[in-house]
């Protein structure tokens, strides 16, 4: 497969995951329960993939992956490297949980379509 095929899968696996983890907070709430507060200020904050998808569409549009890559910052380079475990089905898979942190600092929102997948 090549990189940018799995980063793109990568991508759409992380937010589904995205989706997934909202739909379930929501759940608990509707049911009456509580979360812990960084999951509500998570919930409450803006919840989008906006840099994750700008690494992917930058990496998609340059001359070569190589050459894209080093066009990164030290981020781009590590959600790069992430989004390809991710789409490449290894093991190492990086959970949902360790996304939310940086998905909090996000203050722009996504509703487009990448790829089929609907960023919220």
């Amino acid at each position: 497969m090549k990189p940018i095929d799995a980063l793109k899968k990568g991508l759409g696996k992380l937010c589904k995951q995205v989706q997934e983890w909202k739909v379930k907070l929501i759940a608990t709430l509707k049911a009456g329960g509580s979360i812990p507060d960084n999951d509500q200020e998570w919930l409450d904050g803006e919840k989008n993939l906006i840099y994750e998808v700008w690494v992917v569409e930058t990496l998609d549009g340059a001359f070569d992956y190589e050459h894209g890559l080093e066009r990164l910052d030290l981020k781009g380079k590590s959600v790069a490297q992430q989004l390809l475990k991710l789409g490449s089905g290894k093991r190492n898979n990086v959970p949902f949980k360790k996304w939310k942190c940086r998905l909090q600092d996000l203050s722009f929102s996504c509703f487009q379509c990448y790829h089929g997948v609907y960023l919220l």
